[in-house]
């Protein structure tokens, strides 16, 4: 049920598509790892689906520490467009607090891999570090930004982050267009 099509794709105010809702934070409860990835592989073919940015955080955060691997292979699926990486992205994000080692660990491991062409997914893994305030992961993150791997335009340019972080009082350049 939880990953049913048909339901999915039924009116959202139905008690069908509510029963696929209701399904995914059942298996959360009972901690169901094994759900995980069929689960996030119905985001492939419903990328613009904001349902899944908005539930499957919290429901991977109910899931637990179990979800982690799933999301992390997830993440790092190159043959993924970036936007569907993204929405992992979020509800790892949400294990931030809990689970802050192994979350800052998937990040950074992941943002020293990207490269130019996934400029927008390091820029989102950007903003994810700095949500969860990780000044420790300020080297990464210089790095990405020397090697040209960050659309500016999402968590802004290094200084920008740096006075998010804590670790700059001001700007010493001035802003540049993010477009």
């Amino acid at each position: 049920m939880a990953t049913d099509a048909e339901l999915l794709n039924t009116d959202t105010d139905s008690p069908e598509f509510l029963a696929v809702i209701h399904a995914w934070h059942a298996l959360a409860q009972l901690k169901v790892a094994a759900a995980v990835e069929p689960m996030l592989n119905l985001i492939d073919a419903s990328k613009y689906d904001l349902l899944f940015d908005q539930e499957y955080p919290k429901v991977f955060a109910l899931t637990g520490e179990v979800a982690i691997p799933e999301l992390k292979n997830y993440l790092y699926d190159e043959n993924r467009e970036d936007l569907v990486r993204a929405h992992a992205l979020h509800s790892l994000n949400a294990f931030g607090k809990t689970y802050r080692q192994a979350c800052l660990d998937i990040l950074c491991e992941l943002l020293q891999k990207l490269d130019q062409s996934s400029k927008e997914l390091a820029g989102m893994v950007i903003s994810s570090l700095m949500d969860l305030k990780a000044t420790e992961a300020i080297e990464t993150i210089r790095d990405a930004f020397n090697r040209d791997c960050v659309n500016i335009s999402i968590p802004g340019d290094l200084e920008d982050v740096e006075i998010d972080l804590g670790l700059r009082n001001k700007r010493d350049t001035p802003r540049p267009n993010y477009n």
